[in-house]
């Protein structure tokens, strides 16, 4: 091979690297903005998207007003134990219903180990909704003797609730325990 022709070929590769090393450092051209009328469909199709989600939203709950609420009755007459004393519970309506005012009647009867009345106790009853913060209701139940003790609650919305019930008996120490309640609409 004579030197001309080696020269010729370094040349030409030499050519080729700037041609490649110039592609990769050509500034790129800007990208073209779509047209309006592609902006306005997209626009279109997003607000379509949201709209169809909020009425779907809107129609789930407002049917869920029509719908029937089946909640289990609290099993009346449940007994637990607070400190040494037996509580037991009962609801009139059963299961208890939203009322805004104190229109559910709750009953409890209180009684030692030996299974005998406690009278004279201090009965605190509170109640918590579970799934939502709807405040603390307190009311103190009334003594009606032999043990029982009565207390008119309300319940402002369907759903779980707790209610705590707090004794406190005559020259004793204070004590408490949780009932679980489902509240009909």
């Amino acid at each position: 091979m004579s030197i001309q022709s080696q020269e010729n070929e370094i040349d030409a590769q030499e050519g080729d690297a700037d041609k490649v090393s110039t592609r990769q450092t050509a500034p790129k051209a800007p990208r073209q903005a779509p047209p309006v009328g592609v902006i306005r469909r997209r626009a279109l199709l997003v607000s379509l998207g949201i709209l169809l989600f909020l009425l779907l939203v809107g129609l789930g709950d407002a049917l869920g007003g029509f719908l029937p609420h089946t909640t289990t009755p609290f099993a009346n007459g449940s007994a637990q134990t607070a400190g040494a004393l037996r509580v037991t519970l009962q609801f009139t309506p059963n299961p208890p219903k939203v009322s805004g005012d104190p229109s559910t009647q709750l009953d409890l009867t209180l009684q030692d180990q030996h299974g005998q009345a406690v009278d004279g106790a201090r009965v605190q009853v509170s109640l918590v909704m579970v799934t939502m913060d709807m405040g603390v209701n307190d009311m103190t139940a009334l003594g009606l003797g032999q043990g029982r003790y009565q207390a008119k609650v309300a319940f402002l919305m369907p759903g779980a609730w707790q209610v705590t019930v707090n004794v406190t008996p005559p020259g004793g120490a204070s004590a408490s325990t949780t009932f679980a309640v489902d509240v009909a609409s």
